[in-house]
């Protein structure tokens, strides 16, 4: 009678053991939890326009400037773009500069290609204007397909983070932040070191607060900044 009962707890014990969930090493699952998660993907679109020129000419043709500003608006073109001016060679500086001039009441980021940019218009007489621009694309949220309990393979359900990710692509300011981090400005080498040495010595500045705090903390504490007196 003992022997049969160890017998049918071994035969128990391997059928489990048979039926049992693979076991993913740390890679594995890392890898399985971040392919799993809602993300917006940036997505990289590029738009031109061409302004000719006749030969020898410097300044913008009257309908040449109509069809920029109709180019501009229609694809309602501002700061969040990356514009690029782009001629043949360097004999069109004048013809940039009266762009310049002339986008300046639309505060846009302009910069300058030089020759072999890939985005040359093909007459020598034309500037190109090309507009970077980066768009977000949302995840399917929400997304309620899957079971939010655990299925014992390390993925999120079906529905983690969609609301995190759809936020970060409404909010953010600037798109292409998503594709690529910006770079770093230069640095005063001398006045860095001084603010790490404050640091360490405990000599840094307090944070300057503004007037809503100051009112914060004088409600607080029961000041107030009325002379009145006291009834």
């Amino acid at each position: 009678m003992r022997c049969s009962a160890w017998l049918i707890a071994l035969t128990i014990v391997g059928s489990l053991s048979g039926c049992g969930a693979k076991v993913f090493n740390d890679d594995e699952r890392y890898r399985i939890a971040e392919e799993t998660v809602p993300t917006v993907e940036p997505i990289a679109v590029r738009l031109s326009h061409d302004i000719r020129f006749g030969p020898g000419e410097q300044n913008i043709r009257d309908g040449e400037k109509r069809t920029l500003d109709q180019f501009l608006v229609r694809n309602t073109v501002s700061r969040q773009d990356a514009i690029v001016l782009v001629g043949r060679d360097d004999a069109v500086s004048d013809r940039i500069a009266e762009i310049y001039k002339h986008l300046a009441p639309y505060d846009l980021r302009i910069t300058v290609a030089s020759g072999g940019s890939g985005a040359e218009p093909e007459s020598f007489d034309t500037v190109r204007v090309v507009v970077h621009r980066t768009l977000v694309r949302l995840p399917n949220c929400p997304d309620w397909s899957g079971s939010p309990s655990d299925d014992g393979t390390n993925r999120h359900f079906s529905n983690h983070g969609c609301a995190t990710a759809i936020n970060l692509g409404l909010m953010v300011a600037r798109p292409s932040d998503l594709a690529r981090g910006r770079n770093i400005g230069s640095m005063d080498g001398e006045y860095g070191s001084l603010a790490i040495q404050r640091y360490r010595l405990g000599e840094t500045k307090p944070l300057i607060t503004d007037s809503l705090d100051a009112v914060a903390n004088a409600a607080g504490t029961g000041e107030s900044g009325n002379s009145g007196g006291s009834n």
